[in-house]
């Protein structure tokens, strides 16, 4: 005599233990039957696997070896321990920054950074100090 689906139902379930959920309400009969014979299969595929894997060894891995010279200081041997290799690191790159140029020489070159219309103004040269008296000898005095 065949399963009832509530059976199917409370089989499936003990199987899924452990697994993520599935909704065991919503299917049918044939979809029941063949989601246990999938868990069933699934289930002895792990044991047989497992069977093969040597378990890690419990605890950790315990200290690292250290490189031993022995050195003999008269009738007395005394254990140096040697430096380690030194860590081969690969060199830094360096960015290369695209510097754009103008056409026109008077102008001079361009920032990536300040946009062109003002590149062109900061590099011309500085402006002349202003100055305020009236001296008209004064070598400082604006020349306008």
């Amino acid at each position: 005599m065949a399963p009832t689906k509530a059976e199917l139902q409370t089989q499936l379930r003990e199987l899924n233990r452990g697994f993520p959920r599935m909704p065991v309400s919503k299917m049918k009969v044939h979809e029941l039957e063949a989601a246990i014979d999938g868990m069933k299969k699934a289930k002895e595929h792990a044991t047989t696997s497992l069977a093969t894997k040597t378990p890690a060894l419990p605890g950790p891995k315990g200290p690292r070896e250290i490189q031993v010279e022995e050195v003999e200081s008269g009738d007395v041997a005394i254990h140096v321990p040697q430096a380690p290799k030194k860590k081969e690191v690969a060199p830094k790159k360096e960015k290369k920054v695209k510097i754009a140029t103008v056409d026109s020489e008077d102008e001079g070159p361009v920032s990536p950074l300040i946009p062109a219309h003002r590149s062109a103004a900061a590099s011309k040269a500085k402006s002349e100090p202003t100055h305020y008296c009236n001296c008209p000898a004064c070598p400082t005095k604006n020349k306008k």
